[in-house]
C-alpha cells in the first residue's frame, strides 16, 4: 500500500501508538487517526510523507513534544493535533514561514504546551491559529499580527498578561477573536474597530478596565460579544 493517498481511521477505538512505519507511505495526502485511544509521540518519521495536506491526530492520548520535522513538512495545509497532552514548546515550524509557506489551519488547542518558538515568520497563508487551552503565558504574541490573513485567532485559556496590542487592529480579515481567559490588563484598543470582518469578539475573564471603546459599534458583522 505504499502508494496510498487516503488514510481514515478516525473515531475508532484504536489503542497503542501512532506507527512510525506510516513513514514510509511519501504519497500521503491525508491522514486522519482522530477521536482514537492513541498514547505515547507522534513519531518523528512522519516528516517523511513529504506529500502530507492535512494531519489530523485530534482527541487522543498523544504526549511529548510536536516534532519540529513534522510541523516542517513543506506540503502540508492543515495539522490538527487538539485535545492530547502534548507539552513542550511549540516548534517555530508550526507557524508556516519559509519552509512551509502552504500552512493554512493551525490547531493546537487543549493541550500542555508551555512555550512557543517564536517563528522568524508566519506563513502568508495562514488563517486558523488555535492555541486555546494550553499552558502558554508572558507578553501578548505581537508577532501574531504579521499573519493579516488570519480569520481566527483563538488564545482563549492560558496566562498571556500585558496589554492587549493597538496593533491587533491590522487584523482587517479576522473574524473570530478569542481571548477570553487569561491575564491581560489595560484597556481594550479602540483599534479592534478596524477589523471590519469581526463576527465573534472574546475577552471575558481577564482583567482589562476603563471603557468598551465606542469603535465596537462599527462593527456592522459582529454578532457576539463577551465582556464577562
Amino acid at each position: 500500500a505504499t502508494k496510498l493517498q487516503h488514510f481514515n481511521l478516525s473515531f475508532n477505538r484504536l489503542r497503542g501508538t501512532v506507527p512510525a512505519s506510516l513513514g514510509a507511505l511519501q504519497d500521503l495526502h491525508y491522514l486522519w487517526l482522530d477521536g482514537n485511544l492513541l498514547e505515547g509521540t507522534i513519531p518523528s518519521a512522519l516528516a517523511n510523507c513529504s506529500a502530507l495536506l492535512h494531519l489530523s491526530l485530534q482527541g487522543n492520548a498523544l504526549r511529548g513534544i510536536l516534532p519540529a520535522a513534522v510541523a516542517s513538512i513543506p506540503s502540508l495545509q492543515i495539522l490538527s493535533v487538539s485535545r492530547n497532552l502534548l507539552s513542550g514548546a511549540i516548534p517555530a515550524a508550526a507557524f508556516g514561514g519559509e519552509r512551509n509557506s502552504s500552512l493554512r489551519i493551525l490547531q493546537l488547542g487543549d493541550n500542555q504546551f508551555s512555550m512557543v518558538d517564536v517563528p522568524g515568520g508566519l506563513g502568508k497563508g495562514l488563517q486558523v491559529v488555535d492555541l486555546g487551552g494550553n499552558k502558554l503565558g508572558g507578553p501578548f504574541p505581537t508577532w501574531l499580527v504579521e499573519a493579516q490573513g488570519l480569520t481566527v485567532l483563538n488564545l482563549s485559556g492560558n496566562a498571556f498578561t500585558s496589554d492587549l496590542p493597538a496593533a491587533v487592529g491590522q487584523l482587517t480579515s479576522l473574524q473570530e477573536l478569542r481571548l477570553g481567559g487569561n491575564a491581560l490588563t489595560g484597556t481594550v484598543p479602540p483599534e479592534i474597530g478596524r477589523c471590519g470582518a469581526l463576527q465573534v469578539l472574546a475577552l471575558e475573564d481577564n482583567s482589562f478596565s476603563g471603557e468598551v471603546p465606542a469603535a465596537l459599534g462599527g462593527l456592522r458583522r459582529l454578532r457576539e460579544v463577551y465582556l464577562g
